[in-house]
């Protein structure tokens, strides 16, 4: 979990650590410390929030999904422009939720990741056509299978 705010960092993981099959194995409050984590730790998916301090997300993602292939990057943000969307798909994320009180959404998103599928809350996918998110969805695409901002880990059997 890559967010600046610890109380998320504490709240996702908790609701995350309830789920069948997802694990939060590391969480980092900037740029910096979640390129040292993935350097050290192999992650499934990373959850990512824009706003962070020094390096935005938006950027990590694209450093992410440069240096690491195969992590899916999933984008969390309270930000619900379509240039962030956009950017962030172009950037090599593979999902983007826009944080809300609905907590099992991110769960939902992972699951739809991991399976190799591109998900977008439902606040910014009535911005694009059915076609624009079938062209996300190759994964050529979008570029390489990235996404920053929460690490997860599908534990075995799952």
């Amino acid at each position: 979990i890559v967010d600046d705010d610890a109380g998320i960092r504490r709240l996702v993981a908790i609701s995350l650590n309830r789920e069948s099959g997802l694990k939060v194995c590391a969480a980092a409050e900037s740029a910096g410390q979640a390129l040292s984590i993935l350097r050290n730790e192999t992650i499934d998916v990373a959850i990512v929030d824009i706003s962070l301090n020094g390096t935005n997300g938006l950027d990590l993602c694209e450093r992410m999904s440069s240096r690491w292939p195969k992590l899916r990057v999933l984008m969390f943000s309270s930000h619900d422009k379509v240039a962030y969307v956009k950017r962030a798909f172009r950037g090599g994320a593979r999902g983007y939720v826009v944080k809300s009180l609905d907590a099992s959404e991110l769960a939902r998103a992972i699951y739809q990741v991991l399976a190799g599928k591109v998900y977008m809350s439902q606040r910014v996918s009535g911005s694009f056509s059915r076609d624009e998110i079938d062209k996300a969805q190759a994964k050529d695409d979008i570029g390489p299978e990235r996404q920053p901002w929460w690490c997860t880990r599908k534990t075995p059997g799952h």
